[in-house]
């Protein structure tokens, strides 16, 4: 799975021209590994220590390539980390702009205990596609030829498409909230259960775990037929 540093060289240093070889190259090599977009193409391996024997099989089980079907072909999955490991960064914000690269036509929804961090995980979103050189050479089709002349807020933001779906192609919500009348492909509940959630329920008040349950059974007609809903306790 490491690519060879020729190949990271000319993705740090743009040396390429859309459409020869080594831009080919790192398209394919992005679309076809989250690993490699998020540490190389999204730059997050110069952030913190993202590195493959840390990390490698974590996006596996994320981007569904571990070989296994029972695993990789389930609707529902639970990515439990260590603090500071890169948990949201990852497998938030970096997977939902692969898989929006990979697929413009996609509605996410990002779920937190708090909207407020949610809105967050969108401004982040929304930042590589705005100023991230590398990822806009990249995927040159997603990125919308007028930021003014699309959905981009500090709750929604909408790729180039190639239809006219009413959904976001980003969308956010905090634990309780209603998103009447649409749909979506993808829901990630990104730390939905606060730490004083799990302290009340430890004290023996169940009222913010319960609220929590709610929302997820509530938001699950949400989902399109094919959806799915990774979770980040």
């Amino acid at each position: 799975m490491t690519a060879p540093a020729k190949l990271i060289d000319a993705a740090k240093s743009l040396s390429f021209t859309q459409g020869d070889d080594t831009w080919r190259e790192l398209r394919s090599r992005a679309e076809n590994s989250l690993y490699f977009f998020n540490a190389v193409i999204l730059g997050f391996a110069d952030v913190f220590a993202l590195e493959e024997e840390t990390h490698i099989i974590s996006h596996l089980f994320m981007q569904r390539t571990t070989g296994i079907p029972e695993i990789d072909t389930a609707p529902v999955q639970l990515c439990m980390w260590p603090r500071e490991t890169g948990k949201s960064t990852c497998g938030t914000v970096g997977r939902s702009i692969w898989w929006a690269c990979k697929h413009p036509n996609i509605a996410i929804l990002i779920a937190n205990e708090k909207e407020e961090i949610a809105k967050n995980f969108v401004k982040s979103i929304e930042f590589h596609f705005q100023s991230n050189a590398l990822l806009r050479a990249l995927f040159p089709e997603v990125i919308p030829p007028d930021f003014n002349k699309v959905e981009w807020s500090s709750t929604r933001a909408t790729l180039h498409r190639t239809t006219g779906r009413p959904e976001a192609t980003f969308d956010c919500t905090g634990v309780g909230g209603t998103k009447t009348g649409t749909h979506f492909d993808v829901i990630i509940g990104d730390d939905i259960i606060s730490k004083e959630a799990m302290e009340s329920a430890r004290a023996g008040n169940w009222s913010l775990m319960e609220r929590a349950n709610r929302w997820v059974n509530q938001s699950k007609p949400l989902l399109s037929n094919a959806g799915n809903f990774p979770g980040f306790p």
